[in-house]
């Protein structure tokens, strides 16, 4: 799939070696060995960058409508994916007057359709997911050390509590 996306738009060698090193990358090896959520990302991600460029190369497109779906997917496969939002938002700014608007808004509905349910379980618990996200977005918080701070209500009192694991000292 990679090579159908890339080879019309630059050549055939330049998707023979895009197709190669997305299929030899080491987290694609990883993922082959365990049926995880993130099996799905490559297939998200490439079906992302053809809409992307299909925005990108054709005024007024409905493709748009699978740009926002399409990174909702991906973040729900992995949180990482949430990273896209700066090309994407990118992309959608230099093609701001050609981009197709309703598609795009058709698309922004089904994507938080999609999150319905994980939002609506967020906020049931505080948002307690971002939170953490925002906590620990150094690294549990600069906690060296094997101490990790708790965030939130929850893990009061539990800092300063050993980490077991073989990685830490």
């Amino acid at each position: 799939l990679t090579y159908v996306v890339v080879r019309p738009r630059f050549g055939g060698a330049v998707a023979l070696a895009a197709a190669a090193l997305f299929a030899t990358a080491p987290w694609a090896v990883l993922y082959a060995r365990h049926l995880w959520q993130q099996d799905y990302l490559p297939l998200v991600t490439v079906l992302l960058l053809w809409s992307l460029l299909a925005v990108l190369e054709r005024d007024d497109t409905r493709v748009a409508l699978f740009v926002p779906v399409l990174f909702v997917a991906a973040f729900q496969l992995n949180l990482s994916a949430v990273a896209l939002i700066i090309p994407i938002g990118a992309l959608l700014a230099y093609r701001a007057r050609d981009v197709n608007w309703r598609a795009a808004a058709v698309g922004v509905a089904i994507g938080l359709l999609s999150l319905g349910s994980w939002l609506a379980h967020n906020a049931r618990h505080g948002f307690r997911d971002f939170r953490l996200i925002v906590d620990n977005g150094r690294g549990h918080g600069g906690a060296v050390s094997g101490e990790i701070p708790r965030a939130g209500p929850a893990g009061a009192g539990e800092m300063g509590k050993k980490i077991e694991s073989n990685w830490l000292p």
